[in-house]
């Protein structure tokens, strides 16, 4: 029956590997356009100039190639990171759908599964985003971009000097930022993707 397709579809036809590949993939995809927006925004914070002069000043010291400075790190970001994010929810939703028995979920029961989604994905990649800003931050006085190598480098160095704590400073406030952020944003998505089909 349709309904009965319906439920299968949602609970076995994509499995949660597939769900986690399509998300990495999604990010590795947009890492490329959001790594010069990345860029451009922390020289912006630094620096307090505007968005024009940030990314003219990049340019002008590294060329192209200093819109993706560090790029193995952004790519993490985002590629483990949506991998991370989607799998969680689609997880979680998942378990709440096969313990009540029905593939209609309520509301809150999505929201409490974005967020917690949200919250995991930041938790679980803020290592790579603390390297990554303060690699941005040592580059924006250098007139020859780091690399991702430098960025390793970097990391080593901080886990030497201050322990493997220093990876984590400021997590908390990052992790309790994601979560409000992602309830809103993947239950719409499912609630306009229900109704419009």
């Amino acid at each position: 029956s349709r309904t009965q397709r319906r439920v299968d579809d949602y609970l076995h036809y994509d499995s949660l590997r597939n769900v986690a590949l399509s998300g990495a993939a999604a990010g590795a995809f947009t890492s490329i356009f959001t790594s010069p927006m990345i860029i451009t925004k922390t020289k912006q914070q630094i620096q307090n100039w505007s968005f024009k002069r940030a990314a003219l000043d990049t340019y002008r010291r590294n060329g192209f190639r200093g819109y993706y400075m560090g790029f193995g790190l952004h790519f993490t970001c985002d590629c483990f990171g949506r991998a991370v994010y989607m799998l969680t929810y689609e997880s979680m939703k998942r378990q709440l759908a096969r313990r009540k028995g029905d593939e209609n979920i309520s509301l809150l029961d999505r929201i409490a599964s974005a967020a917690a989604a949200g919250m995991i994905c930041w938790a679980s990649i803020f290592p790579f985003d603390l390297v990554r800003s303060k690699l941005y931050m040592k580059s924006f006085k250098s007139d020859v971009p780091p690399s991702t190598l430098d960025g390793i480098l970097l990391a080593r160095e901080m886990v030497v000097q201050r322990g493997w704590t220093s990876l984590y400073r400021g997590v908390g406030v990052t992790v309790a930022r994601a979560g409000p952020v992602a309830a809103v944003i993947l239950p719409v998505y499912d609630t306009v993707l229900a109704n419009v089909s």
